[in-house]
C-alpha cells in the first residue's frame, strides 16, 4: 500500500473566519477560480526533471550586521538617510537559540553580504577592541576576531559560507580597477584557520551602485575585476567557487541598468557560479518603489509568477555566455528594503516564500539565499526574541519533507489558482530510514497551494505508482489570518523552548484515503477537516516500490 502524509497551511479558526480571507485590492483582480476536480499527476516515469543542491533553502546575514555598520531601522525609531538606516549592535553568533536554529534548518549556505560588504575592509591582525580605521572610501572594518566567530558559528551550524567581496571605492586601485590586496589577506587567513567558505562573490548588487555607493561600475571594467579575482583565487590555490555579477532584479522593472548581460559575455568564462536578487514588493523604506507591499496582495498571482520572468532572463544570458557556471537566486525576501512589518513576518510571506521555493527549484537553480536568518522585519527569525516567524516554521517543513531532486507535475485542467510541485522525499523525513545514498528517500513530497482569496479547490493526485492504493496521514499547519505571526501544527502552537529547542517534527501516522484535498468547500468546524481549508499548501509524501523513478 502506498503511504501519503499531507502537510497543510492553512487559514483557520472556524469556518466564518475562512470566509473572511483578505481579498486582492486595487488593480489586482482574483484569479479564475480552482475548477472542480483539478487533477495533479506526478510524472514518475519521467524521473527527475531538475537536480538542487542539499543546501538549496539557504539564508544570509548581512554584512551591516556582522561588522556593527547600518541596517534597517524598524519603523517609529530614528531613521538615518534616504534608506531609512540606523546603527546595529555587532551580530551576536554566540547566542544558544540562534544555533539551534540555524542547526534545523542545515545543511545550508550562510551568505555575509549586502550593501555594506562594498564599504567593508578586512583587518585581520585587529580585534573587536582595536579594529583599526577604515580605509578610504570605506566605512566598517572587518577584523580576524570578527571573522572568526563567523566561522566558528558555521563550522558549529553545518552552513558552509558564501562571502560578497568588497568591489566598492574603498578596494579600487590608482587605475579604477579592483585591487586584489585587501582580498589576498581575507582569504589567505580564512585557509589558514580552514573556515568552510565555498564562494567568494565579488561585489554586491554591482547595477545598483549608482545608487548605494554614488558612482558608476560599467560592466567592462567589471569583468575585469572577475578576472582578477579568478587570478586571486588561483594564485593561492584557493578551492573556493567564483560568483557574480548579484544584479538586483526590481518589481515590474527588472534589473533596471543592466549589466548582466554585458558582464557575462566579458567575463562568464571565469565565473563559477551567476548570482541575482529578486524581490517582488517593497517596502516602506524603498525611496522609489514599482510594487509597494501588503500582505493581502503578497500571494497574488502576477506577484508569484514574476521571478520566473526574471530567473528565465538570467537563466539565458548565462547559457549563453557563461555555460559552465550554475545560477543561484542569491538574495530574496517579500519585501525590499529589510521587508515590511506584518507581511514579511508574517503567514502571508510563508505562502509566497514555500511558493518562489517551489518555483525555483523547478527551474533548476541549485540554491536560493532567504535575507535574513534573523534581523530587520524580513528574517526568518525575530533577533531581539529569537521567536521564529511563520516562514522559519515553512522552512522547517520544507527542509524535512523536500528532496533534492524535483519532479514533473501536469495539472488538468490548468489552473492559475492552484500551485503545485513535487520532490523525491528528503532522507531523514520524519525519521524515517533512508534507503538511498543521494539524500533523498523512496516517496515523493507534494507541495500544494490554492492561492485563491475565497474559492475552495479539490485537488486529486495521481502518481506513476501501479494503482496501488494508498494511506494518508495529515500535518496541519494554520494560521488566523494573512497577517497572524502564529501558526499552529495540528491546533498546536508551534513554539520554541527558551533555549531555542525545537518541537520534535511529527511522527507520521497511517490511515485515511488516497486522494488529497485542499480547499474543498466544507460546513463543519475546520480544525477537523483538512476539507474546510480555503487558501492552502500540502506535502504529500508518497511511499514508492524501490526502483521506481523517484
Amino acid at each position: 500500500m502506498l503511504r501519503i502524509v499531507l502537510c497543510v497551511l492553512a487559514l483557520a479558526g472556524g469556518t466564518t473566519v475562512l470566509m473572511r480571507v483578505p481579498g486582492f485590492s486595487g488593480n489586482t483582480p482574483a484569479p479564475a477560480p480552482p475548477a472542480a476536480g483539478v487533477a495533479a499527476r506526478i510524472d514518475l516515469d519521467r524521473g527527475p526533471v531538475a537536480t538542487v543542491d542539499e543546501r538549496f533553502l539557504s539564508f544570509a546575514v548581512d554584512t551591516a550586521q556582522v561588522v556593527g555598520g547600518e541596517f534597517w531601522a524598524p519603523r517609529g525609531s530614528e531613521e538615518r538617510g534616504l534608506l531609512k538606516t540606523h546603527a546595529v549592535e555587532r551580530y551576536d553568533f554566540s547566542r544558544p537559540a540562534l544555533r539551534r536554529l540555524a542547526s534545523a534548518l542545515a545543511p545550508a549556505y550562510l551568505r555575509i553580504g549586502g550593501t555594506d560588504a562594498d564599504r567593508t575592509v578586512y583587518h585581520v591582525d585587529g580585534d573587536d577592541a582595536n579594529p583599526g580605521a577604515p580605509d578610504a572610501g570605506a566605512r566598517w572594518v572587518l577584523t580576524g576576531r570578527r571573522w572568526d566567530q563567523v566561522g566558528e558559528f558555521a563550522r558549529a551550524t553545518d552552513l558552509k559560507i558564501m562571502f560578497t567581496l568588497n568591489a566598492g571605492p574603498s578596494a579600487r586601485a590608482a587605475d579604477g580597477g579592483w585591487n586584489p590586496d585587501n582580498a589576498r589577506s581575507l582569504i589567505a587567513y580564512t585557509r589558514a584557520r580552514g573556515y568552510p567558505v565555498d564562494v567568494w562573490e565579488l561585489g554586491n548588487e554591482i547595477n545598483a551602485f549608482p545608487l548605494t555607493h554614488g558612482r558608476w561600475l560599467g560592466a567592462d571594467r567589471y569583468a575585469g575585476d572577475l578576472r582578477r579575482a579568478r587570478g586571486l583565487l588561483d594564485e593561492l590555490h584557493d578551492p573556493g567557487r567564483l560568483a557574480g555579477v548579484g544584479s538586483a532584479f526590481w518589481p515590474v522593472l527588472g534589473e533596471g541598468r543592466p549589466v548582466l548581460y554585458d558582464t557575462l559575455r566579458a567575463a562568464g568564462d571565469v565565473l563559477d557560479i551567476v548570482t541575482w536578487h529578486y524581490y517582488p514588493q517593497q517596502s516602506h523604506r524603498c525611496p522609489l518603489a514599482t510594487r509597494r507591499a501588503a500582505a493581502a496582495l503578497t500571494a497574488a498571482p502576477e506577484r508569484l509568477a514574476d521571478v520566473e520572468r526574471w530567473a528565465e532572463r538570467v537563466e539565458t544570458d548565462a547559457r549563453e555566455h557563461a555555460p559552465r557556471a550554475a545560477v543561484w537566486l542569491g538574495e530574496t525576501a517579500s519585501a525590499q528594503c529589510g521587508g515590511e512589518a506584518g507581511v514579511s513576518d508574517s503567514f502571508a510571506d510563508a505562502l509566497w516564500w514555500l511558493d518562489e521555493l517551489g518555483r525555483v527549484s523547478r527551474r533548476g537553480q541549485p540554491v536560493v539565499v532567504r535575507q535574513t536568518l534573523s534581523g530587520s522585519d524580513y528574517g526568518l527569525v525575530d533577533d531581539r526574541t529569537m521567536r521564529p516567524n511563520p516562514s522559519y516554521w515553512a522552512s522547517w517543513m520544507w527542509r524535512n519533507l523536500m528532496g533534492t531532486r524535483v519532479l514533473d507535475v501536469a495539472v488538468e485542467p490548468a489552473a492559475p489558482a492552484v500551485r503545485v510541485y513535487a520532490h523525491c522525499l528528503r532522507a531523514s523525513a520524519a525519521g524515517q530510514r533512508s534507503l538511498r545514498s543521494d539524500g533523498n528517500n523512496d516517496g515523493v513530497a507534494v507541495l500544494l497551494l490554492n492561492i485563491h482569496p475565497t474559492e475552495a479547490a479539490t485537488v486529486r493526485l495521481g502518481a506513476g505508482a501501479g494503482g496501488a492504493r494508498a494511506a494518508m496521514s495529515v500535518l496541519r499547519l494554520q494560521a488566523d489570518a494573512l497577517g497572524a505571526r502564529t501558526v499552529r501544527l495540528d491546533g498546536a502552537p508551534l513554539e520554541t523552548a527558551a533555549d531555542g529547542t525545537l518541537p520534535a517534527f511529527p511522527a507520521l501516522a497511517g490511515g485515511g484515503a488516497g486522494a488529497a484535498v485542499c480547499g474543498r468547500s466544507a460546513r463543519g468546524d475546520a480544525a477537523a477537516d483538512v476539507g474546510d481549508v480555503r487558501r492552502a499548501l500540502g506535502c504529500v509524501r508518497r511511499r514508492l516500490p524501490l526502483g521506481s523513478a523517484s
